[in-house]
């Protein structure tokens, strides 16, 4: 259960986030990249708004590459994009 957080007056059950129609959602996956039977793997495959940044290795992270990487993907993605990060992500 999401609770209200205390003295903002931001209550997360009354509150409905819902992204334009036109959004794509930009998975970032953290260390070791996320396997065919991961959520982030399983959403990419049942709706094509998610695209995933690709790291050019998943096992040795270059934080100053991993950067790069994730900004060019932002940069591409367009104006509606929603990042779904987990982990080192």
């Amino acid at each position: 259960m999401i609770h209200p957080v205390p003295g903002t007056g931001f209550d997360p059950q009354q509150t409905r986030l819902s992204p334009p129609m036109d959004s794509t959602f930009l998975i970032i996956p953290g260390y070791g990249g996320s396997g065919p039977e991961h959520w982030q793997s399983l959403w990419q495959q049942a709706d094509s708004r998610f695209r995933r940044v690709e790291q050019r290795d998943w096992w040795r992270p270059v934080c100053s590459d991993w950067v790069a990487e994730l900004e060019q993907a932002v940069a591409a993605s367009g104006p509606h994009t929603v990042l779904v990060a987990h982990s080192l992500g």
